[in-house]
This record gives structure tokens, sequence and C-alpha cells, in this order.
């Protein structure tokens, strides 16, 4: 509920306490960890979004969705200055699934801003024929990300990338 209320309803504050609560009351829910850590990543609080992406990981290594939580380590790390880090979670969050648009993004971003334009362009072009509509322009509608100085990296990343405006 707290995601959904977070992500769907934009209601961030309120969405973090429920998964909060969620956490509170069941320490062992994986899922609940991961959504905290995203919440914690949207209102720019990335070491505890680090550590709610890892214990989710370490309760759950194998689940299915846990490229969901290898991109948000991957967010939470370049968000954090720690870029080098942030590329090694990128490529294995790709690894783990391909189809998942927003471990491509920051792959894209990582690889860009390592000078690796080459394979950022690659990358963009592999996306672009998964989901030609992306845009530059749209960064706030595909993620929650509110805060100047992170919608402004991925944005110079993407350019570098070739993505349009």
């Amino acid at each position: 509920a707290g995601w959904t209320l977070a992500f769907l309803q934009g209601e961030i504050k309120e969405g973090a306490e429920l998964t909060k609560r969620a956490t509170d009351a069941d320490p062992n829910y994986a899922q609940a960890w991961n959504w905290r850590g995203w919440i914690s990543l949207i209102l720019g609080d990335h070491e505890h979004a680090l550590e709610h992406f890892k214990r989710a990981l370490r309760l759950n290594p194998v689940d299915s969705s846990a490229f969901f939580v290898l991109g948000g380590l991957a967010y939470a790390y370049f968000f954090s200055g720690r870029h080098e880090e942030a590329a090694m979670w990128a490529e294995k969050c790709v690894r783990e699934n391909p189809q998942y648009l927003g471990g491509r993004r920051i792959n894209i971003v990582c690889l860009a801003f390592f000078g690796k334009i080459a394979e950022a362009k690659a990358e963009w072009e592999s996306v672009r024929q998964l989901d030609p509509s992306q845009r530059i322009s749209d960064i706030n509608v595909r993620n929650l990300f509110r805060n100047e100085d992170h919608i402004e990296a991925l944005a110079r990343g993407f350019r570098l990338a070739g993505m349009p405006e």
C-alpha cells in the first residue's frame, strides 16, 4: 500500500510511513524493504535507500524481481556520487532483466559518465527499440525523482547517449 500511495498518488511521505510500518511489523518482508528503499531514494535519503535495498537483497537474493532492487542500488549509488559502484549495480540489473527500462536507463547514464559514449549510445539504441517514446523531457513522468540535481545528472547522461529532448 505504501508504494502504491507514493507511486500512483504522489504521496511520498505518507507512503514512506506505510512502508516503515510494514517493515516494523515484519522485518523479514523483503518486498517492503525494496519499496522502502525506492521511497527513501525518491526522498533523497541515499544512505537509507542503500541500507533498505541491501536488506531486501539479503532477505531474498533469488527473488524473481531482484532486478528492481539492483536498479535501486544503482540509482542510490549514482545519486550519492559513487559512480563506480552505480555502474556495477546497473550492469548487474541489466543482466538480470534486460527488459527493465529503469535499469537500462541508469546503465546508459553510468556509461556516459565514464566516457564510454559509444557504449552509452548503443545501450540507448537498445532501449529505443523497446520504447521509442522515451525523451529527456519526460524524466519526471517516468520517475518520481524530484531533486533537480538528480534530474539534471540523468539528463546529462541521456544527452551524451543521444536520447532526444
